[in-house]
This record gives structure tokens, sequence and C-alpha cells, in this order.
């Protein structure tokens, strides 16, 4: 019995969920190498505390290269395959994962602010 490609969207979820993470502290790195604290506050916890550490930690994160190796060698490659709907169904998991992981973290976040808000102003 085979199964149906739409099942090997859920390792591309698991694969992109756990690039997330790895891409979200490349993110950290790139945004404190600039100068902009990405998290308030926690600068004292970073292991980059320095603009100059975390300038060569954001260059050498392996993340942002095998995201390019990825795109330029990895899409074409796929596209060619004689598998291309099982594979198209995995980077359908690998993209839309991480894309509604943010979105509900986004809106969490910006619940939890709006509640820190609405208390402040009642306790005031």
């Amino acid at each position: 019995m085979e199964l149906p490609p739409v099942i090997l969207a859920v390792p591309g979820a698991f694969a992109g969920l756990m690039s997330f993470v790895l891409i979200s502290r490349w993110l950290r790195l790139a945004l404190a190498a600039c100068g902009i604290e990405p998290t308030p506050g926690l600068t004292k916890n970073s292991p980059h505390r320095s603009r100059r550490a975390a300038a060569i930690l954001a260059i050498i994160h392996p993340i942002p290269w095998l995201v390019i190796a990825g795109i330029f060698v990895g899409i074409p490659h796929v596209l060619a395959s004689s598998a291309r709907s099982e594979w198209i169904w995995f980077l359908v998991g690998l993209i839309v994962a991480p894309t509604l992981m943010t979105a509900f973290l986004y809106s969490a976040f910006a619940r939890a602010k709006k509640l820190r808000a609405a208390r402040s102003t009642n306790s005031v």
C-alpha cells in the first residue's frame, strides 16, 4: 500500500519547525551585529555582548549558507526529480509550518502586550 504524497508534508513541517529555531537565532545575531537589540532587557544574558562578536557569529553561522545552497541546488533538483509531487509536499510542509508558527507567535505576543498595557492602566 502506497502512502499519499500529502503525508510527506508532516516531515517537512517537522523540518521547518526545527529550522525555525536556527533561523531565528541567526536573525537575532544579525540584529545584534547591526546594533539593534532584538529583545530589550536580555542583552546581559546574550552570548554576544559586543557587535564585533555578533557580526563574526552571524557571518560564520551555517544557516544562511545552507538556505542559499538549498535554494540554488535543492529546488532545481526537486523540480527535475521523478518524485516531484512528493518533494513538493515536503517543501509545502517546510514552508507552511514556520509561517504558521510566526503568525501564532506574533498574535500571542501582541495579545500579551495588549493585556500588560490594560493591566498597567487599570492598576494606576
